[in-house]
């Protein structure tokens, strides 16, 4: 399984479990073909760190008020994923994120179920495995 496979698997799974109903989903990772392209024939870009759009999500939902809280949930799940990966504490995300440490521990309990991961090792793992 490639990253566009778990990207295909992870956010309309997302998307479900917080409710939204989304009518399309497309996803665009730019291959490496492409991104010498775009660094030949672009002049601001020197280098490949320059390319800042190497993958697209495109996320059509079927109710207006879903647009903003696709945003909102996307970044919430990456958000804790980060934090997770980068070792903080259930008391330590829910100060961060503003969060009582029960909804950090709801919030932790279904990104392992979606991820379909054990532990907070494994998130990490997950995370720095897809960065």
């Amino acid at each position: 399984m490639d990253f566009q496979d778990d990207l295909e698997d992870i956010i309309p799974t997302l998307l479900s479990a917080n409710g939204i109903e989304v009518a399309n989903i497309s996803f665009r990772i730019k291959n490496e073909d492409s991104l010498r392209k775009k660094i030949q024939f672009k002049r601001k870009y020197q280098q490949l760190t320059d390319v800042t759009d190497l993958i697209g999500c495109r996320i059509v939902t079927l109710f207006e008020p879903d647009m903003e809280r696709v945003l909102e949930v996307l970044t919430r799940e990456f958000e804790m994923i980060e934090l997770i990966a980068n070792g903080y504490s259930n008391k330590e995300i829910a100060a961060e994120l503003f969060l009582s440490e029960g909804t950090v521990r709801n919030y932790l309990s279904m990104i392992l179920e979606k991820l379909q991961l054990r532990d907070r090792t494994q998130v990490a793992v997950f995370y720095y495995q897809h960065k």
